[in-house]
């Protein structure tokens, strides 16, 4: 989810530049921008966090009238699974069932590609700790993140192994905001002051190094499945420190020090991960809501850190991608421009993207998080008084954008 001015931030670390290798060459690309047009959305089946609405199938309508091919599925493994003692996991029905819905419903809709995010961590039955996002420290805890690794690597492929077609796993979200709110050590508070979480904060060594053990772990287990399953660096924030994390996150595999657990060294990025991710909302980058070619050069910039470590040829994913209103309507027509605008420039500038992912669908109304958070939706939420579930402007502009101008949306229950 968006995370400046009016958003609850998620994972943080302050970063130092380091400097980069060159032994890298521009890659050619091939994407052919079937999967480019992605949507996000919470459902309320999967989490009660947003609103009541917004179910299962109030989503995959919208998808299928929107024709997305791509679809960024937010999961609570802490939900779906519980550990035993053997560090094994167990279905919870329940959970189960409404993923399967889920999955189903927007699977018959045409969504093809989905990214699964974890929004949680999975422990050892034994290792308590107050929040989700809490991890053991591999300095003081070695037997302890071993097995949050191991546990949460076997969350990847019980995943995939269930749903076949969630053939992208992305373990975490947004790890480059200063505060550490979703990566930390086990005594974190919540709303708590720099001050006060000092001594339960990771250094921006520490976050990259167990970014990277997460997406190692994931990807050999999603393997041991099929080929065709692939691990995504945790969606980035985009801002100042992004492109010198991204950066600490190569340094980190080239230091030769991971991944933890192992005899040897592997420093090899494709052994960690598939797809580098970020979300580049230009009202973060340049403090402009119009994406121009200040913005580009921003996305451009953070994309040279791949190529410069050697690894330009992998897909970028722009997890989220989206502008509020901040309630303003007369605002529509202007945010549908700038969706039209921010798809002809990744499609003529970014030719390294494979899949953006709007967010979001739905504004939300029940469930108040601020008047920017509620209103980054391009469908009116089931609970607004004079549209319910319809769909604005940007919707309708990005319908016919990748269906054609002729291309008219389909009535929508509420």
């Amino acid at each position: 989810m968006k995370h400046n001015n009016f958003k609850t931030l998620l994972f943080a670390l302050p970063m130092v530049l380091s400097p980069l290798t060159t032994s890298c060459q521009q890659k050619n690309y091939s994407f052919d921008h079937t999967d480019l047009f992605g949507m996000c959305e919470v459902s309320y089946e999967l989490s009660s966090a947003v609103d009541r609405g917004l179910t299962n199938a109030w989503i995959a309508e919208r998808a299928a009238a929107m024709k997305c091919k791509s679809f960024r599925l937010w999961i609570s493994p802490s939900s779906l699974f519980t550990p035993t003692e053997e560090d094994d996991l167990v279905f919870n029905q329940t959970y189960l069932k409404n993923m399967h819905d889920h999955v189903d419903r927007l699977a018959n809709a045409g969504v093809e590609n989905f990214l699964c995010l974890y929004t949680s961590f999975l422990y050892p039955y034994d290792y308590y700790t107050n929040d989700y996002y809490s991890v053991p420290d591999p300095r003081t805890e070695e037997e302890m993140y071993s097995r949050f690794l191991k546990l949460n690597a076997l969350t990847a492929k019980k995943i995939v192994t269930e749903f076949p077609n969630l053939r992208t796993i992305e373990p975490g979200n947004e790890p480059d905001i200063d505060g550490s709110s979703c990566i930390h050590k086990n005594g974190y508070t919540y709303g708590g002051t720099i001050a006060v979480n000092a001594e339960f904060l990771y250094t921006s060594e520490e976050v990259a190094s167990i970014i990277c053990d997460l997406c190692y772990y994931c990807r050999q287990a999603v393997k041991e499945v099929g080929e065709q399953y692939r691990v995504s660096v945790p969606g980035l924030c985009n801002l100042s420190n992004t492109e010198p994390f991204i950066g600490l996150i190569y340094e980190m595999i080239e230091s030769k020090t991971l991944p933890f657990g192992r005899e040897k060294s592997d420093t090899e990025p494709d052994h960690y991960f598939d797809i580098v991710n970020w979300h580049p909302y230009p009202t973060v980058t340049t403090h402009k809501d119009e994406p121009d070619e200040d913005w580009v050069q921003f996305e451009k910039d953070i994309h040279d850190v791949i190529v410069q470590h050697g690894d330009g040829e992998k897909p970028v994913y722009f997890s989220e991608l989206g502008w509020t209103s901040f309630g303003d309507d007369s605002r529509q027509e202007e945010i549908a421009s700038y969706y039209v605008k921010m798809f002809d420039l990744v499609k003529k500038e970014m030719p390294w993207v494979e899949v953006v992912f709007c967010f979001r669908m739905s504004c939300l109304i029940s469930q108040n998080i601020s008047l920017g958070e509620n209103n980054f939706g391009i469908f009116y939420n089931q609970f607004d008084p004079v549209y319910p579930g319809q769909p604005k402007a940007a919707a309708v502009a990005l319908a016919k954008y990748f269906n054609g101008q002729d291309y008219v949306m389909p009535e929508f229950n509420i």
